[in-house]
């Protein structure tokens, strides 16, 4: 027998969303442009504007990287947002001016409460 029945999930991520998801984060994917000869441009759609958290993977102090001769930090980052958002690897996350690509979705468990995945500031 379970424990939670569905309803009561339903409840407890809707609490959860309600108590933690604060930001609005937009989640965009690409829909690449075909050219007449083959070739492809990058085309970015916004899929969704959800509510959402992201919290640091337990970095005391985030990673540096020299790009373009500036150093540039970076931080992986574990990303919450609504039970069901659809997400997949290579979209992109928007929140603010902040924009991160997702790394890796976490699996879906049976008791889960929130669509979560792991992302990388741009």
């Amino acid at each position: 027998m379970a424990i939670l029945n569905d309803a009561d999930l339903q409840e407890l991520a809707d609490l959860g969303a309600d108590l933690l998801l604060k930001d609005t984060c937009n989640i965009l994917r690409n829909d690449p442009i075909i050219d007449a000869l083959g070739g492809s441009t990058d085309n970015w759609v916004t899929i969704a504007a959800v509510p959402c958290a992201m919290i640091d993977l337990g970095q005391k102090a985030p990673q540096q990287l020299v790009n373009a001769q500036q150093d540039t930090s970076i931080g992986y980052k574990a990303f919450h947002a609504p039970k069901g958002t659809d997400i997949r690897v290579d979209d992109q996350i928007i929140t603010g001016e902040i924009s991160y690509n997702v790394l890796a979705p976490y699996g879906e468990t049976s008791y889960q409460v929130f669509t979560s995945a792991v992302i990388l500031a741009r």
